[in-house]
C-alpha cells in the first residue's frame, strides 16, 4: 500500500468513518489535488480541513509575501520534493511532519528558494 494510502486511511479512523473501499475512494478523490496512485501528497483545501479535524499535528509556515500564481512545474517539483502531505494556500504552506517544516523555515518559507535549492542539489548528486 502507498504512503498516501495508508494516510488516507489512517486519517478515515481518526475521524470515525467507515472504512470500506467506497469511503477510501470517495475521500481519497476529495482529499488529495491528485487523486492517482502516485500523485504526491499535496492536499485539497477540503483534505486540508480533514486533517484538521483529525486533529493530526501540523506545521503553518507564512510566506514573506504572498506566492504568484505557480506555474505547473513548480507544484510538480513540490510533490518531488516535500515528503509529507502538505497545503499551499496564497501566503502559507503545512506540512504534517517536523523535518519538513525546519527546511521550509530555513528559508524563510520561501518555496522558490526551496525548490532552487533542491535542484541544484540535485543537479550536484548527479555530477558526483
Amino acid at each position: 500500500m502507498s504512503q498516501r494510502a495508508n494516510i488516507t486511511n489512517f486519517v478515515i479512523k481518526e475521524l470515525g468513518l467507515p472504512n470500506d473501499e467506497k469511503t477510501f475512494k470517495r475521500y481519497n478523490a476529495i482529499w488529495w489535488i491528485n487523486p492517482r496512485k502516485n500523485g504526491g501528497l499535496r492536499l485539497t483545501e477540503l483534505g486540508a480541513n480533514a486533517f484538521k479535524s483529525a486533529k493530526l499535528k501540523n506545521y503553518k509556515i507564512d510566506f514573506e509575501k504572498p506566492l504568484p500564481v505557480l506555474p505547473s512545474k513548480t507544484l510538480l517539483q513540490l510533490n518531488n520534493y516535500i515528503d509529507s502531505p502538505f497545503y499551499i494556500g496564497k501566503d502559507f504552506v503545512e506540512v504534517y511532519t517536523e523535518k519538513m517544516a525546519i527546511q521550509l523555515v530555513l528559508f524563510s518559507g520561501d518555496i522558490l528558494k526551496f525548490l532552487d535549492s533542491k535542484n541544484r542539489s540535485k543537479i550536484a548528486e548527479k555530477q558526483h
